[in-house]
């Protein structure tokens, strides 16, 4: 594993031994759509990040609430204290896209916790982050308009993608803003009625004035 700019480096300079340990772990690949953490399972080593997109949801009956997203360099804090207090995660982490992860043992996440002042700088950002991303999603749930956040989404993806048309289903927009998907038809259909967006098959085209109909 070849460690870039990532972060971890940016919580403080890694340690020489450190950087030596993480790149003895052998890359497992996964591909877009893999689970890589199941819910409901006995984390026994948490996963980082090498390369990729990895998604962290929870899964119920009805629906799916996307906590958020690991990237680069990234680890996961539900998995981080789920290993570290021997107990079952409660949500699942899924390949976005296709990703190369390292799994680091509990028992070595504990050692460099002993060892590496940068390991410990690394776990209290991690947390702290993670937690911030936790509170953002659930104000988002509570008080933003679902209308609103569907056009904030597809605002962003616009941003990303660079094209005007995002591969994208009614039940993926669902689930990745923990809502049903009869209520994203709802509000997809209201947008195209406006002229805002156009409904394919698979896919949502965005118009230009998107964001002109919204705010009338």
């Amino acid at each position: 594993m070849r460690l870039e700019k990532t972060l971890l480096e940016e919580c403080s300079v890694l340690e020489l031994g450190l950087r030596k340990e993480l790149e003895s772990f052998p890359e497992k690949r996964f591909g877009k759509g893999e689970i890589v953490v199941r819910q409901h399972s006995f984390v026994r080593s948490i996963p980082f990040l090498v390369d990729g997109l990895l998604r962290v949801y929870r899964q119920t009956e009805d629906r799916e609430i996307v906590y958020y997203y690991m990237r680069k360099g990234d680890t996961c804090g539900l998995s981080l204290g789920a290993c570290l207090e021997d107990k079952m995660i409660e949500s699942e982490i899924a390949a976005a896209q296709a990703s190369q992860v390292i799994f680091i043992p509990s028992v070595k996440v504990l050692e460099w916790q002993r060892v590496y002042p940068s390991w410990n700088n690394y776990l209290f950002h991690t947390f702290a982050f993670r937690q911030q991303q936790l509170l953002t999603a659930i104000e988002e749930m509570a008080f933003s308009k679902m209308e609103k956040r569907v056009t904030d989404y597809l605002s962003a993806l616009l941003k990303q993608g660079g094209s005007s048309t995002v591969s994208l289903t009614h039940q993926q927009l669902a689930n990745e803003l923990g809502t049903t998907r009869v209520v994203i038809s709802r509000i997809l259909k209201s947008l195209e009625t406006r002229g805002a967006v156009q409904l394919l098959r698979g896919a949502i085209q965005i118009k230009k004035n998107m964001f002109v109909s919204f705010q009338n």
